[in-house]
């Protein structure tokens, strides 16, 4: 208040605006949609539907509608949270809140890449790509033009040869939704195929086999064989006959294999072709004295024709054999050697070598000198030991050979004087002989009377008879020496008359 005089007091009245802030009458409902765009579109509306009357303000106090953020761009299924705040011009706020979903459908794969055989692992590769291409630029059918890729497993490792692939496409869209199917791929092609197997051959030795067979083994690794889609391959054969240089003819079986286990075959027929052994020069006909010198020789001949007087194809080896050695005979006499030579391929050929054994007969050194004994025992005597000496060394023969002494008979008992002829013979082994003589004499002296008996009287004839009876038994009895104990008879003249 103020006075006249321009004096003022105070008092304070409170007066009070009262009312209740922002209604919203119905908060925006809930809603799905399909796209995003949808979904902004969606909010939109709600926006203006609840800027325009869905909000209740007493005594019309002015509002202001906002709501949160949108969610960034996603067509992906998502539920996202609209929260709407009304701000009345007093700034009092009231909040509400609205679901909205997005939801749609995965991929849809239009036509999944068809089956296909090839022939080759490039063919497969470039047949994987050529369907992946046309499957990301437009097989695929995706809701709200949702971005996707298509992915497949992994190609198979490189191989060419036959087999069966699956490759699994699978198309994943942004959102990580995915839709596999699956294309089956072949491939498929034949196996090697021998261009020309090796020709069939005739070859001297072994050594020459190998080389052939090693060169043909080359030819064909090299580029005798086509592989589809130059699939590797390898050449291998049957195992080389067993080293012989004998004639034979082996089959050598080649296989070729690929690197798919695929395998084919031919043969070739190899000949090993060559002649038997040779005899150079045959031991040379031949002259010797002794059996030891036949056995020398024969052996040196067959040494000499087993180092080197033989030619054999291929070096086969060989041996020397020959016909029995004769039996042991110093004898004269021709002996034919039959040399084989037999190479270890069974073949044979012989040749013809004479020996002769060549030698004197035997030769008496001396004949036993002539002699002369006083008996025939001394004869006896005498021509045995001439015959032991003889036996013993008086003979000269050829290489040792054997001989007998024989002699011709002896003669009669008898000591009384006589010449006598006795023949030595030495005959060898061989059967040659060769004689001599050797006079051999008995000389002795004649009986002498010791004493002849002695002269005698008697008396009467009778006597005398007795006497000289006497005297002839005495005188026969002992009176008498002889040489060699020849015998002898004492006679007498004869009696006289009585």
């Amino acid at each position: 208040m103020t006075d006249s005089c321009g004096r003022t007091i105070d008092c304070n009245t409170v007066y009070t605006i009262d009312n209740v802030g922002p209604v919203i009458d119905l908060c925006p409902a809930d809603a799905t949609v399909e796209c995003y765009s949808d979904l902004v579109a969606r909010i939109t509306a709600d926006s203006l539907a609840l800027s325009t009357g869905g909000v209740t303000t007493a005594c019309g106090v002015s509002y202001v509608v906002t709501r949160s953020a949108l969610p960034a761009f996603d067509n992906c299924p998502n539920n996202y949270t609209i929260t709407w705040t009304i701000t009345d011009s007093c700034g009092r706020t009231i909040d509400c809140n609205t679901v909205y979903t997005i939801s749609n459908v995965g991929p849809v794969i239009d036509v999944c890449p068809a089956d296909a055989t090839v022939e080759c692992y490039s063919d497969l590769v470039a047949r994987i790509t050529a369907d992946s291409l046309a499957l990301s630029a437009g097989g695929v059918t995706a809701a709200c033009g949702v971005s996707y890729v298509v992915t497949r497993s992994a190609l198979p490792a490189f191989d060419n040869c036959p087999n069966i692939y699956t490759i699994t496409w699978t198309v994943t869209d942004s959102c990580g939704r995915l839709i596999n199917c699956n294309t089956v791929y072949t491939i498929d092609n034949a196996g090697p195929v021998i261009d020309l197997c090796p020709a069939n051959a005739t070859v001297e030795c072994y050594s020459d086999l190998v080389a052939r067979i090693t060169a043909d083994s080359l030819a064909l690794s090299a580029g005798g064989v086509t592989a589809a889609c130059g699939v590797s391959y390898v050449v291998t054969r049957s195992a080389l006959p067993a080293f012989d240089n004998c004639p034979n003819v082996y089959t050598i079986t080649w296989t070729v294999t690929d690197s798919c286990g695929r395998t084919i075959d031919c043969n070739t027929v190899y000949t090993i072709d060559n002649v038997g052994p040779v005899i150079d020069v045959c031991p040379a006909d031949v002259t010797v004295e002794c059996y030891s010198d036949l056995v020398a020789r024969i052996t040196a001949d067959s040494l000499a024709l087993s180092a080197g007087g033989v030619t054999a194809a291929c070096g086969v080896s060989y041996v020397v054999t020959r016909s029995a050695l004769p039996a042991f005979d110093n004898c004269p006499n021709n002996y034919t050697i039959t040399w084989t030579i037999t190479d270890s391929c069974g073949r044979t050929i012989d040749c013809n070598t004479v020996y002769t054994i060549d030698n004197v007969g035997p030769v008496i050194d001396l004949c036993p000198a002539d002699a002369t004994v006083e008996c025939y025992s001394d004869l006896l005597a005498r021509i045995t030991a001439d015959s032991l000496t003889l036996s013993a060394g008086g003979v000269t023969t050829a290489c040792g050979v054997n001989y007998v002494v024989t002699r011709s008979a002896l003669p009669a008992f008898d000591n009384c004087p006589n010449n006598y002829t006795i023949t030595w013979t030495v005959t060898d082994s061989c059967g040659r002989t060769i004689d001599c003589n050797t006079v051999y004499t008995i000389d002795n002296v004649g009986p002498v009377i010791d004493l002849c008996p002695a002269d005698a009287t008697v008396e009467c004839y009778s006597d005398l008879v007795a006497r000289i009876t006497a005297d002839s038994l005495a005188l026969s009895s002992g009176g008498v020496t002889t040489a060699c104990g020849v015998s002898y008879v004492v006679t007498r003249s004869a009696l006289p008359a009585l």
